[in-house]
């Protein structure tokens, strides 16, 4: 509205206009389920896949999708694959457009892991977040909601850009920098004061700190091991007592039957911490080839 010179009624008379017409949602009280889930760390970028999708004419894209969980700056980017090369060129734009962040939750694709074949084999992705001292963070298996940010910002990306009409993946990739632009400026979010990403981002006590912009990925990018170099994976105890993690089954004790852990694979030690709100509970060997 405001983009056409005309001025949007306030917060408050769009809600009693909503109200009046029996267009309110009700409040539905959370009931806690007793399975206590891990908080997202503070300066957690979350990310996704939508696709495959396809251009008039048949070629085939996906969108690589990133968001700040804290201030919601997001960036949409195209790509003709989701082979691992495509997916970190994705992310390090971002870095470099953005900020780069502590920790890149995700889920468990495989083009984020690495390979089936070499299941305990760094990933490009992984080794060049690693390599920044980026934190990468699983979500449970089969459990998208638990990325719910990214999984709402990728619904506004369905319901809006792919409705567009590309003529051709250049276009695409204009529509996308434009959709970005427009979300990043003028979308203001309920939860967080209604305020737009670019004022959070001028707001929040986060750290700024984009990527240099003649970064370029390596081939096999080195770990500094004078950085922490973890990964996370936050899974659910079923009552089989076990979890998987990079396509290895752990073995769990039994009191954490039917709660979710945290797995911290620490590579530096090639050791396997499970947590539980903070504590650990179970250590065990776990090699990982890290040069």
């Amino acid at each position: 509205m405001s983009k056409r010179g005309i001025t949007p009624p306030s917060v408050a008379t769009i809600n009693r206009i909503i109200s009046s017409h029996g267009l309110a949602r009700r409040k539905i009280r959370y009931t806690k389920s007793g399975i206590d889930y891990p908080e997202v760390p503070l300066n957690t970028q979350m990310m996704d896949l939508i696709g495959p999708r396809h251009l008039r004419g048949g070629s085939r894209f996906f969108l690589l999708t990133v968001i700040s969980n804290d201030t919601r700056h997001a960036g949409v980017y195209p790509i003709p694959t989701k082979n691992s090369l495509d997916v970190t060129r994705s992310v390090v734009d971002f870095w470099k457009s953005h900020t780069i962040p502590d920790f890149l939750q995700m889920d468990n694709e495989l083009s984020f892991k690495g390979s089936n074949r070499h299941p305990r084999g760094l990933g490009l992705l992984l080794r060049t977040a690693l390599s920044l001292n980026v934190t990468p963070r699983f979500i449970p298996v089969g459990e998208p909601w638990r990325n719910g940010v990214i999984e709402r910002f990728n619904q506004k990306v369905e319901k809006t850009l792919l409705l567009q009409e590309h003529a051709s993946f250049d276009e695409l990739l204009a529509h996308a920098r434009e959709f970005t632009r427009e979300h990043n400026s003028a979308h203001h979010y309920s939860t967080l004061g209604h305020k737009t990403p670019l004022q959070l981002d001028g707001e929040l006590e986060l750290p700024i700190v984009p990527l240099q912009p003649d970064y370029v990925i390596g081939e096999r990018p080195k770990l500094d091991h004078s950085n922490r170099n973890e990964i996370h994976f936050i899974r659910l105890v079923r009552s089989d007592l076990s979890i998987n993690v990079l396509n290895t089954e752990v073995k769990v004790v039994s009191e954490l039957m039917h709660t979710y852990v945290e797995a911290f694979l620490l590579l530096n030690e090639h050791q396997l911490q499970i947590k539980q709100d903070g504590r650990l509970v179970q250590t065990q060997e776990f090699i990982m080839p890290t040069e």
